[in-house]
């Protein structure tokens, strides 16, 4: 087990295509996650809630941006730094990743029949990851803990 020193979408990036040093077979990421509209808007970046039209912060129009989920890491400067499946998918595909653990809310959700890729976990999915354990709704940090217990006995 290893954990990243700074939880930065970027340290997870460089440690997957570090071939220095061994490979990460599971992934297990425990933060925050969220099914949200980003504003486009790069001064603002505001995560809203899906049924929301415009931006909550700067009232950009939101029609056109789908709801998507979203995992939330700190950016270098300690802010939210939302990565979506695309964002993921990028250090992932050159990793011997076998498996990844969304423990954060909202993982695997999905909006519409045509919309498998906009969750997280179905996206990762699709993107090439051999299996994801990802959550359709909010979680509860004790039943989180619980999960995580008892399914890695189960691995070990």
């Amino acid at each position: 087990i290893e954990e990243l020193d700074s939880p930065t979408h970027l340290q997870l990036k460089q440690r997957l295509i570090d071939i220095q040093r061994p490979p990460v077979h599971i992934l297990h990421f425990d933060g925050h996650g969220t099914f949200a509209r980003l504003c486009p808007n790069p001064e603002c970046r505001r995560l809203n809630y899906p049924h929301t039209l415009s931006c909550g912060k700067c009232h950009q129009p939101l029609e056109d941006i789908r709801a998507r989920g979203y995992l939330l890491f700190e950016s270098p400067t300690g802010e939210v730094d939302p990565v979506d499946t695309k964002r993921m998918l990028v250090g992932m595909s050159r990793s011997e990743i076998r498996l990844v653990v969304l423990a954060s809310c909202l993982s695997a959700k999905v909006r519409g029949a045509n919309m498998l890729a906009s969750g997280v976990g179905p996206g990762l999915i699709l993107g090439g990851v051999p299996a994801v354990i990802a959550m359709q709704f909010s979680l509860v940090s004790d039943h989180a803990i619980s999960f995580n217990k008892e399914f890695y006995k189960a691995v070990h």
